[in-house]
């Protein structure tokens, strides 16, 4: 087990519903690429400078620069794309500071919405959150060098959808097939080996316009599992898998475990009130752990949410190991949007 703090590098990882953005998605998804900058530039003025602004929107192009780098960044569960504000700018100031000067870097974050995903907590499927992906990758590649491929950044629950979103399997009646735009796939904290043991239980997921007979048991229960199923591993070719994990806090199996950890290994160093803090969040944070692992949280070591060993389970893919909290919270820990976890993330999309 690698050390909590430890920072190793390895070759193996106001809502705005309107209908004339619902209109534009369905264009895209149904036209793909061909017109996508005229539709993307439309898109822009009908939706107004603070949307252009949030989700990364240009009406500048490319133009065929091969030295362009653009990254669609894909938010994780139960987050929508206001959360990744901080995020998309940190990682568009890194990129310029790298990029050719006069190279184009554009930085796009998929307009999810948290609510797009509460349907999912109660077993429907992931089908808008996947065509979200799908299309703002159209939009995108259109600014993207000769080849229109992006990287594609996908944090948590976003990671694994990402994957699913690459292969060319029916889902849901859809096949996405989005490999083909796609030059490096980065996750962080993304769970893609989770066992989905949670606490309150998982609904099983009655999907349909699926080849059921090619499916698993598990996989057509489970979009996780059906992702893993048919897309193992750095199963893409020419597409790079980065998984990026985070080495934060160890967990812990009950908060007597926790504290009797905290007791010996920070007897000198740390008031009484402290370790009483730490050892509730280790044994917080070990309740997500034994989801993820479907076993024991003792010793293990993770982002407060995924565990290493859960993130880094695609072989094939590199595997980066960085100190940082899975999610922005009022703690003011650094997670894997905050700038300089970002700064140290950023050079695998170039």
């Amino acid at each position: 087990m690698r050390g909590v703090g430890a920072t190793t590098t390895t070759t193996t990882t106001t809502t705005t519903t309107t209908t004339t953005r619902r209109v534009v998605a369905r264009n895209h998804l149904r036209d793909r690429r061909r017109g996508a900058k005229d539709r993307f530039r439309n898109a822009s003025r009908a939706s107004g400078e603070d949307d252009a602004a949030l989700f990364g929107i240009t009406t500048s192009s490319a133009d065929d620069d091969d030295d362009a780098v653009v990254v669609v960044v894909v938010p994780g569960f139960l987050s929508g794309a206001e959360a990744y504000e901080g995020m998309r700018d940190a990682l568009e100031r890194e990129l310029r500071a790298k990029a050719k000067a006069g190279s184009v870097v554009k930085v796009f974050v998929a307009p999810t919405r948290a609510s797009d995903w509460y349907p999912t907590l109660g077993g429907k499927d992931f089908s808008r959150i996947v065509d979200g992906i799908d299309a703002c990758v159209q939009r995108a590649s259109a600014f993207a060098a000769r080849d229109g491929k992006v990287v594609i950044v996908g944090h948590s629950a976003g990671g694994w959808l990402a994957r699913l979103w690459m292969g060319g399997e029916a889902y849901c009646g859809k096949r996405y097939s989005g490999a083909k735009y796609v030059k490096t796939l980065i996750t962080l904290g993304t769970p893609h080996a989770s066992a989905e043991a949670y606490p309150f239980g998982r609904v099983i997921e009655k999907r349909v316009g699926e080849d059921d007979a090619a499916l698993s048991e598990n996989a057509r229960g489970s979009s996780l599992c059906f992702t893993n199923y048919l897309y193992p591993g750095a199963h893409e070719v020419g597409v790079r898998y980065v998984n990026v994990a985070g080495d934060y806090i160890r967990g812990a199996n009950s908060f007597p475990e926790a504290l009797c950890v905290e007791l010996k290994e920070n007897a000198n160093n740390l008031s009484f009130l402290d370790k009483i803090r730490r050892a509730w969040r280790g044994y917080s944070c070990g309740i997500s752990y034994a989801a993820n692992t479907g076993g024991s949280a003792a010793g293990v070591v993770g982002d407060g949410v995924c565990p290493i060993e859960t993130a880094h389970s695609l072989p094939g893919a590199e595997e980066v190991i960085l100190r940082a909290y899975h999610s922005p919270n009022t703690k003011g820990d650094p997670w894997y949007g905050s700038p300089d976890v970002v700064a140290q993330w950023a050079p695998y999309c170039v």
